[in-house]
């Protein structure tokens, strides 16, 4: 069983071009995505990377040689894509980086290897640029602050509304900060989830998880072909599929699907003890400090020359008067005022003239510094002696731990802690919160199913048709139910895993996709999993003898 076709196609001058065909299929295709492990505090995916190998003929392939095919570089987007009964779905989506095409060659071929990143890659290498210090933010909005901030933007996002406002939002930024660093920083403090997803309808889904979305979350559904008749099928537009049975012609518009189960039909799994055990979460919150007035949050340290008529540019970082502060963010700030935030004088230590309605200053302010521009508009050089950015400073300090612990695990075991760094939270009851209910899930030690292993190409004869009702043959099984979940399922569907082997029957979640693609276009994947009871939270039914056991059998919502 194979794939109608799989198209590596590159977006070359305007258009989408399959290379396919020049695809060396002995070096075979790799893919890896989404979040690396099932740990807590995993929450933001890894950089997803595709290579493949082209048979590079008369240089078709080396950019910059006359005879390189139009368009062929680095920066070219790419998209992998599957086709199957007349159904077609990307599996990756990326672009090639600068480093991203090599090229060897031997006395018997020449090939060039190509090497894919998915958007995680924009926001880990994105620099970001002073954005405006927020109030008031939930995690969806953090993070279309930072890809306003960003000049690539993903194809599509998809936001689930968060569950924590966050009071100070880019209070925490330090020289340098990327955009993954922040969009990490908020997302733990959700305790939510960012990754990248491929769908129906786009070729790339930024897609952000609210604290609390994957409990009570139901199965993912797979695709399935019905049909057990002669292969008479005639492929219309979309998904339109014409067949035959008898003497009478039926369309079928969709394709019927089951739950994702997978009932011993995979190549192997991987079952680990007690992987996700701690006896102690150590959580912190930042509480911060808001000025009342305002006050002097950068000061240029020595004098600075500016020729005549010449611009200068430079960058102040915001500083706590008092040095005691870890990070500072300005609340709000002043217009720089000509003679009291800065003077410019004919020589560096004041004594000579006063020529500071010959500096033009502009002032940039971010959440954590402040961009200037200064414009000697004068015929003679002169000094800034003087320069201050002023305004209402936030500040963070030391942060507030709260330890939550079971003392006679750890007299067992030793120390297991789960260190929950969380610095856009800021309240220490919700942080206590969260430190009781992740207590409450990591504290025992479970066997639990961390990945599986499967063969897209497999005839499956795990998953049986419904009844005799069922389009097809009575007791038919649906054997494409494997090539047609590599297509279907997406980091963040929940799976039902099935190992008679060890005895376990486990619901999780999909944090991580692998696959290679080999000669004769076998298609082998990974699931890497996530034990659906971490991410699952009981009501607390009041008076009832099981669930209203405050602290025994349920806990606070947070």
């Amino acid at each position: 069983m194979k794939y109608d076709s799989i198209a590596c196609e590159f977006y070359l001058n305007g258009g989408w071009v399959d290379l396919n065909d020049y695809r060396l299929q002995a070096a075979g295709i790799t893919g890896s995505m989404g979040i690396r492990s099932s740990n807590p505090i995993d929450r933001v995916a890894s950089t997803g990377q595709l290579t493949l190998v082209l048979h590079n003929v008369n240089n078709l392939f080396t950019p910059g040689h006359a005879n390189c095919m139009s368009g062929f570089q680095s920066g070219m987007k790419f998209r992998l894509r599957l086709t199957y009964e007349g159904r077609t779905r990307t599996r990756f989506y990326g672009v090639v980086p600068p480093d991203g095409i090599e090229i060897g060659t031997t006395q018997f071929m020449t090939v060039t290897r190509v090497k894919v990143l998915d958007y995680i890659e924009q926001m880990a290498i994105h620099q970001l640029d002073l954005p405006t210090y927020t109030t008031n933010k939930r995690l969806e909005q953090v993070v279309a602050l930072i890809l306003a901030n960003m000049p690539i933007q993903p194809l599509s996002v998809s936001y689930g509304t968060g569950r924590s406002t966050f009071k100070s939002v880019f209070d925490t930024l330090r020289d340098k900060t990327r955009a993954m660093q922040e969009v990490s920083k908020a997302t733990l403090s959700e305790l939510g989830y960012v990754y990248i997803k491929q769908t129906a309808d786009s070729d790339e889904v930024l897609t952000v998880e609210n604290r609390g979305f994957r409990s009570g979350k139901a199965l993912a559904r797979v695709s399935v072909i019905d049909s057990t008749t002669a292969d008479t099928r005639i492929t219309q537009a979309g998904d339109t599929r014409i067949t035959q049975a008898g003497d009478v012609r039926e369309t079928q518009d969709e394709f019927p699907t089951v739950d994702a189960v997978f009932d011993n039909n995979y190549r192997g799994v991987e079952v680990k003890h007690a992987e996700s055990y701690y006896n102690q979460v150590d959580s912190k919150a930042y509480p911060r400090k808001v000025d009342a007035s305002d006050v002097v949050l950068f000061a240029l340290e020595r004098p600075l020359e500016i020729g005549a008529n010449q611009t200068v540019t430079m960058k102040g970082r915001f500083r706590d008067p008092n040095q005691e502060a870890q990070t500072v963010a300005a609340l709000s700030t002043v217009t720089p005022v000509p003679g009291t935030d800065y003077i410019f004088n004919t020589e560096e230590d004041e004594s000579g003239s006063n020529i500071t309605s010959d500096l033009e200053v502009t002032a940039v302010y971010g959440a954590n510094g402040v961009d200037y521009t200064l414009e000697n508009t004068g015929a003679i050089t002169g000094y800034v002696t003087q320069l201050q950015a002023r305004g209402k400073g936030v500040y963070i300090y030391r942060p507030v731990e709260i330890l939550r612990e079971d003392e006679t695990l750890v007299a067992n075991d030793g120390a297991r802690t789960l260190n929950l760094d969380l610095p856009y939270q800021d309240d220490p009851l919700q942080t206590t919160d969260i430190a009781v209910a992740l207590f409450d899930k990591y504290k025992a030690k479970h066997t639990t199913i961390n990945s599986i292993t499967l063969i897209a190409n497999r005839l499956d004869t795990s998953i049986k048709r419904a009844s005799a009702g069922t389009p097809g043959a009575p007791g038919a099984y649906y054997t494409d139910y494997l090539i047609n979940a590599f297509m279907d399922l997406n980091i963040g569907d929940k799976i039902k895993v099935i190992a008679p082997s060890v005895g376990i029957v486990q619901d999780c979640f999909i944090q991580s996709i692998d696959f290679t693609i080999t000669s004769g276009d076998i298609v082998t994947y990974t699931y890497g999993l996530q034990d659906a009871m971490y991410e699952t939270y009981d009501v607390w039914i009041l008076g009832d003898s099981i669930y209203g056991v405050l602290g025994t059998t349920t806990i606070l919502g947070y």
